[in-house]
């Protein structure tokens, strides 16, 4: 849904986007095992593979030039309660390219995470604080919801830009490093961990039990979540406080629903509008769900089905490398996965 998500908040990673959607859930929610994998869209660039040389270097290389390579596994087994929620989290992000032919340069970014998340919120208003799902909207009246969270972060990695004909390489190699890791600490490698902090906050309103109106607003990694260096020499970058708004539109005719979502952020890292506009849509079947979104200048596209205890999604999307809107966007293709996933009224 195109990453505007900061009014809806409202399935197990609620956590993630606003910790005031907690303020909405009703009864006990649970997903226990939800692997996601993301990675590269190579079939965009489908025809740089087609007769791929095999004993040519520099063909090798002229073909592999400037293809961005990322690779995402994680997971976030999750529980919600009225008002409260924890959701544990793992995430590997791997992200390689080789850029420059006349000095080929070979840039590497490379993160772990782990750790966990907490939050509660307090509601108050006239309607019945039950909004469970999408399409379950409030009795008819008006909610107000402030949530708070805290999260740890255990963050380990390994970023930078190696030139492959230069010195660097080359001296670290010689300089004997006996196994990987040394090599690995050599070339920049960092572990830390941090504490951060997030607020929010959301406003319902529901008439005619259809149509409901969704306005939020939160701020994540307040005051920047800032990790100390507990191993290796290279410094962590902070976690950057993001500051986001949004809203969202969702009307239910029982055998299906729709939500229409706009959200701006991060508004406080001086981004261009198109860079901050995040738009999103869905349309809700009994079983089948399909998406669409404008993610600051790129599109994103996929499809859902909900079996009771397990969830499936499936989908491509768009992100900006560059600098500026359309500079250099990378299609990446997403599968998420939740297993034992469960709800239920208390």
């Amino acid at each position: 849904m195109g990453d505007a998500f900061t009014a809806l908040a409202d399935d197990e990673f609620t956590l993630f986007y606003n910790p005031a959607g907690l303020g909405f859930h009703h009864g006990f929610s649970m997903s226990a095992v939800n692997p996601k994998v993301g990675i590269t869209n190579l079939l965009d660039d489908k025809e740089k593979f087609e007769n791929f040389p095999e004993n040519d270097p520099v063909a090798i290389a002229d073909r592999v030039i400037g293809i961005p390579v990322h690779l995402e596994l994680a997971a976030v087994p999750s529980i919600k309660m009225d008002h409260f929620g924890l959701a544990g989290f793992y995430s590997v992000n791997t992200g390689l390219g080789l850029n420059n032919k006349i000095h080929p340069t070979l840039e590497m970014d490379y993160r772990y995470d782990k750790g966990f998340v907490t939050g509660f919120a307090y509601t108050t208003g006239s309607g019945k604080p039950h909004f469970q799902k999408r399409g379950k909207p409030l009795s008819r009246g008006w909610l107000w919801s402030f949530g708070a969270g805290v999260k740890h972060i255990s963050r380990e990695g390994l970023a930078g830009k190696f030139n492959l004909f230069g010195t660097s390489l080359l001296n670290t190699i010689s300089n004997g490093v006996e196994d990987y890791y040394e090599f690995r600490d050599a070339l920049g490698y960092a572990k830390g961990s941090s504490w951060g902090v997030d607020i929010g906050s959301i406003y319902k309103v529901t008439w005619s039990e259809m149509f409901t109106l969704s306005v939020g607003f939160s701020i994540m990694d307040m005051f920047d979540t800032q990790f100390s260096v507990e191993e290796g020499t290279a410094d962590i970058p902070d976690q950057d406080m993001m500051i986001n708004t949004g809203m969202a539109f969702t009307q239910d005719f029982g055998l299906f629903h729709y939500t229409i979502s706009m959200d701006l952020h991060p508004m406080n890292h001086g981004l261009e509008f198109f860079r901050m506009y995040h738009a999103g849509v869905e349309l809700g079947l009994p079983i089948l769900s399909l998406y669409g979104g404008y993610n600051g200048g790129n599109l994103s596209y996929g499809v859902g089905i909900n079996l009771w205890v397990m969830k499936l999604y499936g989908g491509f999307y768009e992100v900006e490398r560059g600098v500026d809107l359309g500079d250099e966007s990378e299609q990446r293709g997403l599968l998420y996965l939740s297993i034992l996933d469960f709800s239920f009224d208390a």
